[in-house]
């Protein structure tokens, strides 16, 4: 095209030729862009008029032809429609953005972050190009074609739907191959000290990581992916790692999308990104692998299984995701979406902390687990692991106060037709746990409620429920594993709590306890194995059994007084015999009352001769072949 074809398209007058080589450019890219915004324009022609008027005498449109200058300004042509018109960005013909398009498409380099070893290194004329580029400051213009795409968007959809998206994804992949070159890293590692540098450009560890922080459900989740193999590839040079630690909260939302999402196949390959970019930072993983002690601390305090030789070892990243979620001993429902905002509110409070890396530790050390005192499930996410190591206890405050806001969860959604009824098994099993490991606590907190009812009859009224219909309307599968749970709870509070009293709320459910034992008559006896542990540890309880009627259907229970019209219920009636014995030997010696003892005996008396008494106060193994 002749120059005077260009500035017949571009409409300069013959006045106006002596500014089109003066400031920059700026006269050029102001013509281009009011002729651009016109009726019927043919955008390639106007493309190629710019770049002739520009600096090229005869112009092929060949990228790879044009002098460092040029690209610089058709960056900045490109970059001209953000800057003016950012709401009406999509309105504008696609064929605008084709010179953009070509540029960003010479160092749309795939990254193969399993082998990342073959780069654009190995491309001479992309080398090339990209250093005449970052000579001529391309390299901030395309970070800032990346922080106007993702500021003018609400989130980031697929390619075929916009072409916004298209350049901001593109931009994107490009810093991705740029950071994949020994050069690139040193130069985005640095970038945000460059003088030519222009305030408004953001350092690009602050665009990426803020890709990084965006909900998952919001975005396309490859933009959130591409930024962490951009950290992780910048993580190896060592003035970018001490940047991202100490200037950004990258490792903690890195740390938060593994936890969160990590038992998503569906997230899998996130999940690998977030971990290569977690072990990266911590220095497990680079060419020049530096350990990084102070981070090292700070994984191991949060998920204790992340050893500095765990963490080390060379295995495929899924078979570390795989290890890490197998370790955490947690159940797979665990993860409801009401866990995951727990999850992430505690992880939340951990980003809160604006703090260098050497206080990493220190602050992961000194979490007490308030985000407890809001949702009572999310603290069973990390009880268990926390309290594997030697010297981890919750403090005593949170641990009772997590004991009430379980109980008070369990009794407030103890019917099926309750709308969270489904995470009460999570709820039962996180008591267990909480009985078994802060005991004291959960003693202090059960005398200390003055509910009416009390709060322990929410475990009664799981354990006798039978088998409810669900939320909905269909059979409750889960009503055995919760009846089992809330059976656990009362034996873990019997053979933990010190305080007799603690137990006695739990009084009113022995008869169901005997009538759950018939219900499960040849398959378990673990009602009746659970009577026998609370009137060993509760004299209350013992009470209420022998001066209710409680004691006479666990006598005939002992000596099978029932009749039977089949055969297998005559069996499974017979295996309860045994278990019987144990409950009234529990009744006779579990308990250092003597009132107790004496008021078991009296009420032998009136239905067994004494021989019989003597050989169950004696053996209650023997008794039955006696009694026979």
């Amino acid at each position: 095209m002749a120059k005077d074809t260009a500035r017949h398209l571009l409409q300069i007058d013959p006045s106006e030729v002596i500014h089109e080589q003066t400031n920059d450019g700026a006269f050029l890219r102001s013509r281009y862009r009011a002729v651009c915004l016109g009726e019927s324009v043919d955008i390639s022609q106007l493309n190629e008029a710019f770049i002739v008027l520009s600096c090229v005498s005869d112009s092929t449109c060949e990228l790879d032809k044009l002098p460092h200058k040029t690209l610089s300004l058709l960056l900045r042509t490109q970059l001209l429609f953000y800057d003016t018109f950012p709401s009406a960005f999509q309105s504008i013909p696609y064929d605008a953005y084709d010179l953009l398009l070509k540029l960003l498409g010479q160092f749309d380099f795939r990254v193969d972050m399993d082998d990342p070893t073959y780069s654009l290194e190995h491309d001479i004329h992309a080398m090339e190009l990209l250093s005449l580029s970052m000579d001529a400051q391309g390299l901030h213009t395309i970070i800032e074609i990346t922080d106007l795409c993702r500021q003018s968007q609400t989130g980031w959809v697929s390619e075929g739907d916009s072409t916004f998206d298209y350049i901001g994804g593109l931009s994107v992949r490009v810093l991705l191959a740029v950071a994949n070159t020994d050069v690139g890293r040193d130069e985005l590692a640095f970038e945000h000290q460059h003088p030519m540098k222009k305030p408004s450009i953001r350092p690009v560890l602050s665009i990426v990581s803020d890709l990084i922080h965006q909900n998952v459900n919001d975005v396309n989740i490859n933009m959130i992916i591409l930024a962490l193999d951009i950290l992780s590839l910048m993580g190896r040079q060592e003035a970018a790692q001490s940047t991202i630690l100490t200037s950004t909260m990258a490792f903690w939302h890195a740390l938060q999308l593994v936890i969160v999402h990590g038992t998503h196949p569906s997230k899998n390959q996130l999940v690998c990104a977030a971990l290569r970019c977690v072990r990266v930072l911590a220095g497990f993983e680079g060419m020049d692998a530096a350990p990084r002690p102070d981070v090292q601390n700070a994984l191991t305090a949060l998920v204790p299984m992340w050893t500095p030789t765990f963490m080390a070892a060379k295995s495929p990243v899924d078979e570390i995701v795989s290890i890490v979620f197998q370790d955490l001993y947690v159940p797979q429902f665990i993860w409801f979406d009401d866990m995951r905002c727990e999850v992430q509110a505690y992880l939340d409070t951990l980003l809160e902390f604006q703090v260098p890396p050497q206080s990493f530790y220190d602050v992961a050390r000194q979490f007490s687990f308030d985000a407890l005192n809001g949702e009572p499930m999310v603290g069973g996410i990390f009880l268990r692991v926390y309290k594997q190591g030697p010297d981890r206890a919750l403090p005593p405050a949170v641990a009772a106060d997590f004991c009430e806001q379980l109980l008070v969860f369990l009794y407030d959604h103890a019917i099926p037709g309750r709308p969270r009824y489904d995470e009460t098994l999570l709820a039962l099993e996180c008591f267990a746990l909480l009985t078994e490991t802060s005991a004291p606590d959960v003693e202090r907190s059960c005398l200390s409620s003055f509910s009416e009812p009390p709060l322990l009859h929410a475990l009664g009224l799981f354990m006798t429920m039978g088998m409810p219909k669900s939320n909905n309307g269909g059979f409750d599968v889960d009503a055995v594993q919760r009846r089992d749970a809330a059976t656990t709870c009362m034996r873990a509070l019997a053979r933990h709590c010190d305080d007799t009293t603690v137990l006695a709320p739990l009084s009113p459910f022995c008869q169901d306890m005997l009538a759950m034992a018939e219900l499960q008559a040849g398959e378990t006896d673990t009602p009746l194995a659970c009577l026998q542990e609370l009137c060993e540890a509760s004299p209350d309880i013992a009470k209420h059994v022998l001066t209710s009627t409680v004691w006479i259907t666990l006598f005939a229970m002992m000596i099978q007084a029932k009749h039977y019209v089949t055969e297998d219920q005559h069996m499974a009636a017979d295996t309860l015999r045994r278990p019987a014995a144990a409950v009234w030997d529990a009744l006779l010696h579990g308990s250092d009352d003597d009132d107790v003892q004496q008021l078991a005996l009296e009420r032998l008396k009136l239905l067994l001769p004494y021989a019989l008494i003597q050989t169950l106060v004696d053996d209650p193994d023997e008794f039955d072949d006696e009694f026979e």
